[in-house]
């Protein structure tokens, strides 16, 4: 499994900060799980 390129893990973080930006209790954890989701990556862990 290759890793994702810069645009794509770009992409992915700007996604999950627009689909967290109306929460006040943010999560670093969270964050990353979405991003994960976001890429496809959550089969890796």
């Amino acid at each position: 499994m290759s890793p994702p390129d810069d645009a794509a893990i770009d992409a992915a973080i700007k996604k999950t900060v627009e689909k967290r930006k109306g929460n006040n209790h943010k999560s670093r954890a969270a964050f990353y799980y979405l991003v994960a989701e976001e890429l496809g990556k959550l089969d890796a862990f």
